[in-house]
């Protein structure tokens, strides 16, 4: 993946490299998948499991280094304190050089955190097209509308700001605020309880109808994020390629119970 924020580099530092490395990781990893895959039928799962656990551990490193940075003003110090915290209370089994890579990235991450999005960023974004849609539903947006309006044009970031996701052009789309509510902080697909979604294997309309906005917005990613590993793409590229979510949701016929994995939203 084209990663172009200090969050996902975070983010896959710590799901492609410390998860492996974190005692026996890798082997841990490749058993636990092999059981995953059995229960859900397909490798898919493990992968939501492992990124769902680096999910959790940038969210616990980025809260730890939000409530201590405040009392440690020598910037010198920073990174030492944060691959102390690594190394004590995460990943005791690693060495001090990829606690302090970690270290750097959390430091940076967080430095990037909740910025807000300057005039030239938003006015780069709204020049790339004449008709500004909604990125994931695709409603027609204007952002000289009345505040409240669902068509008044917002920019989100598609890595959130809370999470190190940076305040530029190649982290922001116009998104109405329907989307802007429901996919609030996602990281990525992986946010999301998918584990709790089971359908027909011929499911009805209304069984199809049920299926939450939230869910389609995590197939969505995660239809986003295959594409920008399988191409080298950012995810703005990979999203804007996709383009908005179609308004009736299918899936792929297995002839089984029916998972997240097999519905299409794109």
């Amino acid at each position: 993946m084209k990663s172009v924020t200090a969050g996902e580099r975070l983010y896959f530092l710590l799901r492609d490299e410390v998860l492996d490395l974190t005692g026996d990781g890798a082997m841990r990893w490749t058993n636990i998948g092999s059981l995953l895959e059995s229960v859900s039928g397909g490798p898919n799962f493990s992968a939501y499991i492992k990124g769902a656990t680096a999910i959790h551990a940038m969210r616990r490193l980025l809260r730890f280094w939000e409530d201590e940075r405040p009392e440690i003003p020598d910037e010198s110090q920073h990174v030492r304190k944060v691959a102390t915290f690594i190394r004590g209370e995460m990943f005791p089994s690693i060495g001090e050089e990829q606690s302090r890579k970690i270290a750097r990235a959390v430091v940076v991450a967080e430095r990037a955190s909740n910025r807000p999005i300057n005039s030239s960023s938003r006015a780069a974004v709204l020049k790339e097209t004449r008709r500004h849609l909604c990125y994931l539903c695709g409603l027609q947006l204007d952002p000289r509308a009345a505040e409240g309006s669902p068509e008044l044009l917002t920019l989100e970031h598609l890595w959130p700001t809370s999470m190190g996701g940076d305040s530029i052009e190649a982290n922001l789309l116009p998104a109405c605020s329907r989307c802007q509510h429901h996919t609030q902080d996602a990281l990525s697909w992986e946010w999301l309880n998918i584990h709790n979604l089971v359908l027909p294997s011929s499911p009805s309309v209304r069984a199809l109808e049920s299926v939450s906005r939230r869910v389609c917005y995590a197939r969505h990613y995660l239809e986003a994020l295959t594409a920008t590993e399988e191409e080298h793409l950012s995810l703005k590229e990979a999203l804007l390629r996709l383009g908005p979510i179609k308004a009736d949701i299918s899936y792929i016929k297995t002839g089984l119970p029916l998972t997240f994995f097999d519905l299409q939203t794109a």
